[in-house]
């Protein structure tokens, strides 16, 4: 009887520790964070996550004022815009974005949606007359078309070199194209001469952008982005720089003076022309 004893208390001591052990394994995996019930995470710790997760790769601004950014900045933006997978559809006519979300590439939240809102607002400019009508990708700031017929004196006035009041860009628009203000903006191919009453500029098509081979600061130069080919939307360029995922494109910054927005983003190959200076 005292054997039977003893072997019975033994065994409930053997549950007993047992039960300790259990009890240690199980909040020891689900102590961070993870999934109950996956045999599987019990292996993986926080520092096997964070070898998978290069951060000397993560990516934000220093910061988010654009009329601050330097080369750095433009570079950071232009890795981020890769990452994200920004890619313009033909079928649909507007940008469109892989990455649904910053921490899924690596980069910040304010970083992420600041691209995203940036390439939006152009989705806003390549739809406002062109494809007028058709069905398009839903603005983040609610569907609306961004159409100023004052787009190229507004430019005009704003260029980093030879630029006149906006009073004189506007007289200069009536003397080549009497009628642009009815018409909804000047023809696009009176550009380039009207820039020409002010300062010497070439005129480069988008393929002839890939002659910036290296990142290249703009000086607020005029472009024109693709809205009907006859009026298209002149914009001001602060910075070009080249593709990450495709040599044969460039991603070009903007300010839109008509709305005030600045720091936004297109590919060159949405753009008409692009007046550099000489």
């Amino acid at each position: 009887m005292k054997r039977l004893n003893k072997f019975k208390g033994m065994y409930a001591l053997l549950v007993v520790v047992a039960a300790v052990i259990g009890i240690t394994i199980y909040g020891s995996c689900s102590a961070d964070g993870d999934f109950w019930g996956f045999d599987e995470e019990c292996a993986l710790t926080e520092n096997t996550r964070a070898e998978k997760k290069d951060m000397s790769e993560y990516l934000t601004l220093s910061t988010y004022n654009s009329k601050e950014w330097s080369s750095k900045d433009y570079d950071i933006l232009t890795k981020a815009i890769g990452r994200i997978g920004v890619s313009f559809s033909e079928t649909k006519h507007c940008y469109e974005f892989n990455a649904s979300s910053g921490k899924q590439i690596n980069i910040s939240d304010s970083l992420y949606n600041r691209i995203i809102g940036m390439f939006e607002y152009t989705n806003g400019i390549i739809n406002s007359k062109t494809y007028e009508g058709k069905a398009r990708k839903k603005m983040m700031r609610g569907e609306g078309s961004i159409v100023y017929s004052n787009c190229v004196p507004m430019a005009i006035s704003h260029m980093g070199q030879g630029a006149p009041t906006y009073a004189t860009a506007v007289d200069t628009c009536n003397h080549y194209c009497h009628n642009w203000q009815s018409q909804g903006g000047v023809n696009s191919n009176l550009v380039g001469p009207i820039i020409r009453k002010f300062v010497l500029v070439h005129s480069y098509l988008p393929t002839q952008l890939l002659t910036y081979t290296n990142p290249t600061f703009m000086n607020y130069c005029v472009a024109l982005i693709y809205q009907n080919g006859v009026i298209d939307h002149a914009v001001n360029v602060t910075y070009c720089n080249p593709d990450v995922n495709n040599p044969n494109k460039r991603v070009i910054y903007y300010d839109d003076y008509c709305s005030g927005e600045t720091g936004k983003s297109v590919y060159s190959t949405e753009l008409t022309s692009i007046y550099p200076f000489q």
